[in-house]
Parts: structure tokens; C-alpha cells; sequence
């Protein structure tokens, strides 16, 4: 364990400002070892930190112990380090996802104000595709809703760090970008309409929504190979291509650094040697589903994110909201009025089958024992994994945002981790319900 004392210049909870370090005519190489978590020259942020290597609980890692500053209220969850980057959050990100879809822009400002300046959390996530589902007519409103609230908050920017995303190609959105691409142009021209939208002139962490290559992505399990040579050789010009793209940005001021999101182990160790190799940026995060219901990250995910320092942004931590039990036939019907599940039909039908269900029949007896929410149950779990830098909530309304909060303060019985409860829950998990959303 180590106590690091360093002095206020370059950012404080997103209090960033360009350093001195950081020159334009910087060399390549030299840069990259400064911006991307090599430090030849460390920016100096004002913080009193600890080691985060300490375990606590039921293999947790001990959030960072620090003290927030800029009139931020203290986070109960405390706080973790991206990666080799001077972003340091709290354990819980603000989603942003039904923002322009299922709420609106009052009430996405409702939210903003009450995580940031009453619960303290200081980043929050988006992309430029949100909301959810995906729409034309509705595409960015999500970023442009928080771009309005900095403009009616002034100051407030410069004090949270703000992550979003580029997406990568798909199926049925060709109104975004006229048909998005991880090219190295699209990835520029994403990066300028996010920064327009949300009112801002940078952006802390920004994250390749999914992969440009097949893999298996939102449920799907099997990898579509085999590759030839030429197949192997066109994906690492592609992982370059996106790198050299990044790279432009963080010269240009535009982009601090750099995230992955629904990748792969091996696109986690990729992205990792070929910025070691070319002295382009490393990434510092990986954003991947991860919950009760879907505990794939704790395998080869695991293993690669923490030999490449890219720790996780968990992602549906509430398996889309099946975990909050809402959907079972004992809960309240007005529940399930505006929920996902019940307004869009096909959406994470995943974790609509009666396996899932019956997990979180089980699952939502073991929060009854413990005096917890099911949600926050859910929540505490993701929140205690060691590999877990911080998780992402969604809420539809200010009660369930308030629930989910509750979650991160350990202090509490809503949010307290034991062994006893990490023995039940592995014993619903070993007993037939593993990976039961997968494949769906």
C-alpha cells in the first residue's frame, strides 16, 4: 500500500484544463507515454490517494479513498482509477440510455441534478447513437439533452467526466453517419457531432461502442470463423486505423482518452500491443454487460482486463431491468406499465426466457434474507467484483434512481457485501442457472 500526496494543475473530477505538458509539437512517442498512463512527466492532480490493490469483502477490490474536491458532495462508494489515466470515478456512472426515448428531457435534468450535485457521482455515460431503441427521429437526443443541462449549469463540465461513444457498423442504422464505420474519417466525424451535442469542446473517455469485426455481440455466444490471413491481416489495419484516429483526436484536445465496449479477450490484448508497438494510445477501460444473469466477463475477460490494466465499466448491471423482479407474476402490475420489457417487445429478449425469470425468482428470496432490494442486490454484487472500476445505472424515474444509489453505500444494509451472501448467490449460480442468457 502506497500514499501518493500531488499538487492541483491538470483535473480534478473533470476540472481539466490542457497541462503544460501537453504541447501540440509534442513527439509521437513521447506524448503518448504522458497522455495514455506511461508518464515520463505525471500530470499533477490534486488528489490524496491510496493503493486500490488492498481486497475487502468478498473479492472486492478497496475503492480508492478520496476526497472530492470543487464543492463535489463525497461519493459513499468511493472511487476507482481507469486504467493508466488520471480519470479517477466513482464506483457508480450515471446511464443515460432512455434519455429521449423513455424520459424526457425534464426529467433526464431531474436525474443530473440529483446524481451530481446531491449523490456526487461524477461521470456520466452516453453515445452518440442513444437513445435506446435505436431511432431515426431520436438519435443523439440523449447527448443533446446533456449538452443543454451544461449549458444551464455553468461550471458543473469542468467538474465530472463526461464518456461517450463512436459505434461501429451494423444492421438497420444507416441514418447515423450514412451508415457508421470505424474508419479512421468516421471516427473524426463522430467524435466533432458528439462534441457539438453536448456543448462541450471535450470529451474525457471516448469508447468504440462495438467492434468493427464479427464477434459475438448483445446475447450471441459463438464466434463466426475461421479466419483466413488476409481476414487476420484486415483487422489489425483496422485496429491501427481506429488507434490513429484516437491519436488525432487527443492531439487535437478534443479527446482525453480512450475506451473499449462490448469487446473481446483478444480485442482487449490487440488494442493493448499495437498501441504498445506504435506508441499510439492505450485504452483504459472496457464497457461490457455484465450481471447475475450474465457472468461471462469473469473468464478470459477477467484475465485479459486485468493483465492489459483495462478495468470494467459494467453495462446492464440489472439485466435490462430483469433483476429488479418487476417482471416476475408476484410483482405489482403498474411496475411493468413503462417498463423496456413491456414497451418494446423484442428488446434483451435474452433475459426474458423462464430460466432467467426462475434465476431471478432465486435471486430475489436471497435479497429478501439480507433486507435489500432485489436491484440492489444486483447492484452490490456488480459493485464488489475486483475487476469492477465502476457501474453503470439506468432509471426511469427518480425512485428507482434512489434505489440504485442506495446500493453503493456500504455503510448500509442496502449496500453491504458479506461472504454469506456471496456463498447463496453462488449456489443459485451452480445450481443450474449459469450463463442463462446467453445464446438467445
Amino acid at each position: 500500500m502506497f500514499v501518493l500526496l500531488v499538487q492541483h494543475n491538470c483535473r480534478i473530477f473533470g476540472a481539466w484544463k490542457r497541462p503544460q505538458w501537453y504541447q501540440k509539437n509534442t513527439t509521437q512517442s513521447n506524448r503518448h507515454k504522458q497522455c495514455a498512463g506511461l508518464f515520463l512527466q505525471r500530470p499533477k492532480v490534486g488528489l490524496l490517494c491510496m493503493s486500490t490493490q488492498t481486497k475487502s469483502g468478498a473479492g472486492a477490490a478497496a475503492p480508492t479513498e478520496l476526497k472530492p474536491t470543487h464543492g463535489m458532495a463525497p461519493f459513499p462508494g468511493g472511487y476507482r482509477r481507469l486504467g493508466q489515466s488520471d480519470l479517477i470515478v466513482t464506483t457508480c456512472t450515471l446511464g443515460t440510455m432512455t434519455w429521449g426515448e423513455q424520459n424526457t428531457e425534464e426529467e433526464a435534468h431531474a436525474q443530473l441534478d440529483y446524481a451530481i450535485h446531491e449523490a456526487g457521482i461524477n461521470i456520466i455515460d452516453c453515445a452518440e447513437n442513444y437513445p435506446v431503441p435505436l431511432n431515426p427521429e431520436t438519435q443523439g437526443r440523449t447527448e443533446t439533452y446533456i449538452g443543454n443541462w451544461f449549458k444551464k449549469n455553468p461550471g458543473v463540465r469542468e467538474r465530472i467526466y463526461v464518456a461517450t461513444k463512436v459505434c461501429g457498423p451494423g444492421r438497420d442504422i444507416s441514418w447515423i453517419r450514412g451508415g457508421p464505420k470505424l474508419d479512421y474519417d468516421s471516427i473524426i466525424e463522430a467524435c466533432n457531432g458528439s462534441l457539438t451535442r453536448l456543448q462541450t469542446d471535450y470529451i474525457d473517455l471516448y469508447q468504440i461502442h462495438w467492434p468493427a469485426r464479427p464477434v459475438p455481440l448483445f446475447g450471441s455466444h459463438a464466434y463466426p470463423g475461421p479466419l483466413s490471413a488476409a481476414d487476420r491481416n484486415n483487422i489489425t489495419r483496422s485496429l491501427e486505423e481506429q488507434l490513429r484516429a484516437m491519436d488525432a483526436l487527443i492531439r487535437q484536445g478534443k479527446v482525453r482518452y480512450v475506451g473499449l465496449s462490448n469487446e473481446t479477450p483478444v480485442g482487449i490484448m490487440e488494442f493493448t500491443r499495437i498501441a504498445s508497438t506504435l506508441g499510439l494510445p492505450r485504452v483504459v477501460s472496457i464497457q461490457n454487460s455484465y450481471s447475475l444473469l450474465h457472468r461471462q466477463f469473469e473468464g478470459a475477460h477477467a484475465e485479459a482486463s486485468t493483465y492489459c490494466d483495462v478495468p470494467l465499466l459494467a453495462y446492464s448491471p440489472l439485466a435490462g431491468g430483469a433483476l429488479s423482479g418487476k417482471y416476475l407474476p408476484s410483482s405489482d402490475p403498474s411496475q411493468r406499465e413503462r417498463a423496456r420489457f413491456t414497451l418494446f417487445k423484442r428488446y434483451m429478449q435474452r433475459y426474458q426466457t423462464p430460466t432467467c425469470m426462475a434465476a431471478v425468482e432465486r435471486y430475489t428470496e436471497i435479497a429478501r434474507k439480507y433486507k435489500k432490494t432485489p436491484s440492489q442486490l444486483a447492484l452490490s454484487f456488480v459493485r464488489s467484483r475486483w475487476f469492477t472500476a465502476s457501474t453503470i445505472i439506468g432509471a426511469t424515474s427518480m425512485e428507482q434512481l434512489r434505489e440504485n444509489l442506495a446500493a453503493f453505500d456500504p455503510k448500509q444494509d442496502s449496500g453491504r457485501w458479506d461472504h454469506s451472501m456471496e456463498d447463496d448467490i453462488n449456489n443459485v449460480y451452480l445450481s443450474g442457472y449459469r450463463d442463462v442468457s446467453l445464446g438467445v
